[in-house]
């Protein structure tokens, strides 16, 4: 039986967390499509989290094998809903084709969670289990990062050419919540690997929800 530690809870408050903001943003514009994005990017950052949790209370190998398959179903749509995202939030005209090249990637990474071919076995450590990564694996996690670093990138290009403070101060944020969110959160990948590093990257999932709420508030 594992034994379940104060961090081990980090993931699911993060979930809560992440699931409410979400929420919020889009009932604020349920017409708008910036608002929308932001909550299926939410909702597949709430399915990373809580599946985690999920993931660190298993007492078995077949529990661990579904729940991270679970998280998986959430984070292949990560990287192109935060690129689908920078494109409407900056009102970039280009980028279309890319956008919906990641769409078709997401899908097939969808497709492939059942197989072998992304994640399997279980590897277990001192604070619990992880599954471990496959070749497949490799190459989401390159595609991860490049629209990813793009979406950053468009956020970043955005800031750089405002001229009203406001609109500087409020990018700002918004900008930092999603480095802060990827930098940190980029770490849980490592386990996948096989590399026992303690699984803080949860942390990353409340500093992105107290980062972005406090830009809700100051700059709506």
């Amino acid at each position: 039986k594992i034994k379940m530690s104060l961090f081990h809870y980090l993931p699911l408050v993060s979930a809560i967390l992440v699931f409410i903001l979400g929420f919020f943003v889009f009932l604020k514009n349920r017409w708008s499509k910036v608002n929308f994005l932001f909550l299926l990017f939410s909702l597949s950052i709430t399915i990373w989290l809580f599946g985690t949790f999920m993931m660190f209370k298993t007492t078995n190998d077949r529990q661990a094998i579904f729940w991270d398959k679970f998280i998986y179903t959430g984070v292949v749509f990560i990287p192109i809903f935060i690129l689908h995202f920078s494109k409407v939030f900056t009102g970039i005209t280009k980028q279309k084709r890319l956008i919906f090249f990641g769409y078709i990637v997401a899908f097939i990474f969808l497709a492939l969670i059942p197989t072998d071919y992304l994640i399997k076995g279980v590897y277990r450590y001192k604070w619990g289990c992880h599954t471990v990564a496959q070749f497949a694996h490799h190459i989401f996690l390159l595609l991860f990062w490049l629209q990813v670093c793009l979406g950053m990138f468009n956020l970043y290009q955005y800031h750089k050419h405002l001229t009203s403070n406001f609109e500087r101060n409020r990018t700002k944020y918004v900008f930092a919540a999603f480095f802060c969110l990827f930098f940190i959160g980029a770490f849980a990948y490592l386990p996948a690997y096989k590399i026992p590093i303690y699984p803080f990257p949860f942390l990353s999932g409340l500093i992105f929800s107290v980062v972005l709420a406090y830009a809700i508030v100051k700059y709506r």
